[in-house]
């Protein structure tokens, strides 16, 4: 007969995500964790320290970073949306195309 291993010993016990209130979007953990992954589809706008071009328009990229970002600034470090202001540095081989999306996705917000 198997032991029985309580769930606070178990370290191979995932915390899986509470996806009962059907929330519209899942981020990092929440999605990595998601029981229901039929009900949802996985974005990755950053692959391998780049923007994900090949599966990604550069539209539904912008807004997929932007989410992010959003989320990330107002949930994990608690600071409100409308008390932020962003720069970003960008490495000399980032392409200037990019760059420049992402100035217009941000004028135009």
């Amino acid at each position: 007969m198997p032991e029985i291993i309580p769930d606070l010993n178990d370290p191979f016990r995932v915390e899986w995500t509470d996806v009962s209130h059907h929330p519209s979007v899942l981020y990092a953990h929440q999605a990595d964790r998601n029981p229901d992954m039929r009900r949802y589809r996985m974005h990755y706008p950053i692959r391998k320290g780049r923007l994900n071009m090949e599966q990604h328009s550069r539209e539904a990229l912008m807004n997929d970073i932007e989410s992010l970002w959003a989320h990330t600034i107002t949930t994990e470090l608690g600071v409100g949306r409308s008390s932020f202001e962003v720069g970003l540095l960008a490495p000399n081989l980032t392409l200037i195309s990019m760059l420049v999306a992402i100035q217009h996705h941000l004028d135009c917000a």
